[in-house]
């Protein structure tokens, strides 16, 4: 079995994995990035179904009257 004699043979698999990490690293923050758009996205899909829904259920049952539910007996 042969071992490698020279002093730069371990430096340079030390900075082939930092250029790994570094990798790592961008692909992670392009991940991130999209999830965030995705999520910006939803946001704004459920606002728009929330104001769709209300303007819908306005139209539909038309002014609302408050009636009391609590009736009082007199003793």
């Amino acid at each position: 079995m042969s071992v490698s004699s020279s002093t730069t043979g371990g430096r340079r698999r030390l900075e082939n994995d930092n250029h790994v990490f570094k990798w790592v690293d961008e692909a992670f923050t392009d991940e991130i990035q999209q999830l965030d758009n995705q999520v910006r996205m939803l946001k704004e899909e459920v606002q728009f179904l929330k104001a769709t829904i209300r303007s819908e259920s306005e139209l539909s049952d038309g002014p609302k009257i408050m009636e009391p539910k609590i009736k009082i007996s007199g003793g």
